[in-house]
């Protein structure tokens, strides 16, 4: 038992015959005499350090609250129960600050001496983070110097269970995460918590990465629950592209989208492209990504439930996004494939990438549509003549309007004219 006085005021007599105190060592008047204090006033210095057998407690900096004395030196020695860790969480830390915590600074070891492994040495303003032995026992050393004095720390030790090493897991049903001092459970990809943090019930969202997929509304085929926020992001090798095509479609909607809604992005956060904002029963389109990722955003009010969706997806390699594929002039990617497209006034080459000078001669039938000069919009090629030989149905004529480019358009009595 340690008895420390910070201050006494006692009425000074001789031989402490009226007022004082007197400690002994023991429990009865005879045992040993430790001590007798008079009325003058005594500021002892704060007594620190010591091997602690508890499972729970504080420690502190020598005179905490106030600032701790010059040249201390206190080592503590926590040992819990055999099986547990020690847990150790600082409430107020402020020691003399310096780079390397030269001067007064607290040291923190992994075992029972100053050869444990060393957690940290400590100084400054900021909280350490909380602590977790690997054993049962945890070292602790304060020293100050013979200069600055702060107001020094406070921390709580205690006994630290892994409640997720026992057999039942803390009673999670699927993954239990230790923390210090407690545990928490969660769930794997596609459930979330019940109502009773340990019980996990089907959920919605997620991150998918394959190649093929199919993403449903919570509860599908039945109605979607109220108040559900749905994510999934679905990840594609490089050079992919993703597409999502709707089988059902039913939300709740109204012109604005504004209560129940899916949102379908290009990339992986909402800053991304955003392609659209769908609800109502009008199926949309199929939607291909820009990149090789796509969010999905499901969203439902508290009010109005409907059956929800079904959608697949599909992911394609998009062989146009490098080196254009190998084309010379524009590369179109195709679901599994592509395919290369020339300029006006080029036609492809045999290799089916290469694009090469095309014949002038052309016999056009279309009711309507555009002529332009060889290699439009760039400079055309010296030395050529072209002809178009446009035919419209009899009755009709042809109209040319000239731009920049030819418009044609078949209007009354059938002519053929030549240009």
């Amino acid at each position: 038992i340690v008895l420390n006085f910070t201050t006494m005021d006692l009425y000074k007599s001789s031989l402490c015959w009226y007022d004082y105190i007197e400690v002994r060592d023991g429990y009865w008047r005879k045992s040993p005499l430790l001590g007798l204090f008079i009325c003058f006033i005594l500021l002892s210095s704060a007594i620190c350090g010591g091997e602690i057998r508890k499972n729970e407690g504080q420690i502190q900096s020598p005179n905490y609250p106030d600032d701790y004395r010059p040249m201390k030196e206190c080592v503590w020695k926590i040992t819990v129960t055999e099986g547990c860790y020690v847990g150790l969480t600082f409430q107020a830390f402020e020691i003399e600050r310096h780079d390397n915590c030269a001067y007064d600074y607290l040291e923190v070891r992994d075992g029972t001496s100053e050869n444990s492994p060393l957690i940290g040495r400590f100084c400054g303003y900021d909280k350490p983070e909380d602590i977790r032995s690997t054993s049962n026992t945890l070292w602790m050393k304060f020293v100050s110097d013979g200069t600055v004095n702060k107001a020094g720390f406070a921390a709580n030790f205690f006994k630290e269970e892994d409640e997720c090493a026992k057999p039942d897991r803390g009673g999670c049903e699927q993954r239990c995460v230790n923390t210090l001092g407690s545990y928490q459970c969660s769930c794997e990809p596609g459930y979330e918590l019940g109502p009773d943090k340990r019980t996990c019930e089907a959920a919605c969202g997620g991150l998918l990465t394959k190649l093929n997929g199919t993403i449903t509304t919570p509860g599908w085929p039945k109605e979607y629950p109220p108040n559900k926020h749905c994510v999934w992001q679905v990840v594609a090798p490089t050079q992919y592209r993703i597409s999502m095509k709707f089988e059902f479609f039913e939300l709740e909607g109204n012109e604005v989208c504004k209560y129940d809604y899916v949102e379908i992005w290009s990339g992986l956060s909402s800053e991304s492209k955003l392609h659209g904002r769908f609800c109502g029963a009008d199926v949309p389109e199929v939607i291909t990504s820009q990149v090789n990722n796509m969010r999905i955003e499901f969203k439902s009010d508290n009010t109005v439930s409907k059956k929800g969706f079904k959608a697949h997806f599909f992911s394609d390699k998009d062989e146009c996004s490098k080196d254009n594929g190998g084309c010379q002039h524009e590369c179109v990617n195709t679901m599994g494939s592509y395919m290369c497209q020339c300029r006006n006034g080029f036609v492809l080459h045999e290799n089916k990438h290469d694009c090469k000078e095309a014949e002038c001669e052309q016999k056009i039938h279309s009711p309507s549509g555009f002529i332009t000069s060889p290699n439009w919009p760039d400079k055309y090629p010296s030395r050529k003549e072209c002809t178009w030989e446009i035919s419209a149905t009899p009755g009709h004529r042809v109209k040319l309007v000239s731009e920049h480019d030819i418009l044609f358009s078949v209007k009354m009595p059938a002519h053929v004219l030549h240009s």
